[in-house]
């Protein structure tokens, strides 16, 4: 059993690039709901540092981007993926992903997907410690993705997603919201010759969670996190069937960054000291996302994440894997360290992957030593 602090240790950490160590000063958080959509799901691009954007196309790709779908090998594909979530802090946070593609004549693929994120119980208190009421918040998520080559070596996606939110402990009383959104994606991929040895290079972009805002109460609402990314990736042959993969991604979430406030002792209220406010409309908020950080570039640079991923495979049948992901210690501040191997058995594929967090919370360490699995079968 679980009380609010917990809860809200978490949303600091994932409600966006929000939480921070107090280094003399901070930026405001850009607050995102639900959960679900900030807890990684696939256990390969967990073990490439949570990067994904130009990586080579699997059932998961959803996650990432949709446009690589056209470019998946097996015509029909499925994928189980099994998450326990944060256990440094709780016992029975657990994520499930049930995925799926399929071919679609010669140039296009389907893909759909069903997400579903358990929080455990949490226990509610007042500031005495008294137990105000107990509640099981879920998410789920709903996703179908059409994607289709333009080119030999050019594809594009969109994808609708429908989510849900239940009880949502940030809402007292804790409350439930439900909304729709969509996805954009674009992929290149490009074979190359390096001497004797093959090669190939991708780059991928894609625009996620694009919609209406979550809201919990008429004056309690949350935006989606919606997030551009971008990405590359270079596949080279080290000797006969030897390969290897480098790829980098850089994110940034689409959402404004609240203001800071001073007090007003003529007014006796508190007003905003910056030029943009964040109560505005989802297609505001994503324009004014790229300009409204109080303290200018230099903090806009701050809140763009970065990832590193490094698969080595051999006859595309045994992986091993290794990544970093890295926000600013001012947004977010999560720094962890990735470990992965993956196995393709004829038809059957397994993926494992283990977090290694780079710092603790003050003193709380959460993401460590978390393991995901994931199981993809393709005919």
């Amino acid at each position: 059993m679980k009380t609010k602090w917990v809860f809200l240790l978490i949303a600091m950490m994932v409600m966006g690039n929000g939480f921070c160590q107090d280094f003399g000063w901070r930026f405001p958080a850009n607050e995102t709901a639900p959960t679900i959509f900030h807890v990684f799901t696939d256990s390969r691009g967990i073990s490439l540092g949570n990067s994904g954007a130009a990586s080579e196309a699997d059932v998961f790709s959803m996650y990432y981007n949709p446009a690589k779908y056209a470019f998946i090998k097996d015509k029909t594909t499925f994928g189980l993926s099994y998450v326990p979530w944060m256990r440094g802090l709780s016992p029975d946070m657990n994520l499930a992903d049930l995925a799926f593609a399929r071919k679609v004549g010669k140039v296009s693929a389907i893909a759909a997907s069903i997400r579903y994120l358990n929080m455990g119980e949490i226990t509610i208190r007042d500031e005495e410690s008294v137990e105000l009421v107990e509640i099981h918040p879920t998410d789920f998520a709903l996703d179908f993705a059409y994607s289709a080559r333009l080119t030999e070596h050019l594809s594009l996606a969109a994808a609708v997603r429908f989510v849900s939110s239940k009880d949502y402990p940030d809402a007292y009383p804790p409350a439930s919201a439900s909304s729709l959104a969509g996805d954009l994606g674009l992929y290149y991929q490009q074979p190359l010759t390096l001497g004797e040895k093959e090669a190939q290079y991708a780059l991928g972009v894609s625009i996620t969670n694009i919609g209406g805002k979550m809201k919990y109460s008429e004056t309690f609402k949350k935006f989606l996190p919606a997030t551009l990314r971008v990405g590359g990736a270079f596949k080279t042959e080290l000797i006969k069937e030897h390969t290897l993969t480098a790829m980098m991604d850089f994110s940034k979430l689409l959402v404004p960054t609240p203001p800071s406030y001073s007090f007003d002792p003529l007014t006796g209220e508190y007003v905003i000291d910056a030029e943009f406010s964040d109560d505005v409309s989802v297609l505001q908020g994503m324009i004014q996302s790229f300009y409204d950080a109080p303290k200018g570039f230099s903090e806009e640079l701050k809140e763009v994440i970065w990832s590193l991923g490094l698969e080595y495979a051999w006859k595309e049948k045994w992986f091993g894997r290794v990544g970093y992901y890295h926000e600013s210690q001012y947004k977010g501040n999560q720094k962890f360290f990735t470990l992965g191997a993956g196995a393709n058995f004829k038809r059957f594929g397994v993926d494992v992957s283990y977090l290694i967090s780079a710092n603790g919370m003050y003193g709380i360490d959460p993401m460590k030593n978390m393991l995901s699995i994931g199981f993809r079968y393709g005919f």
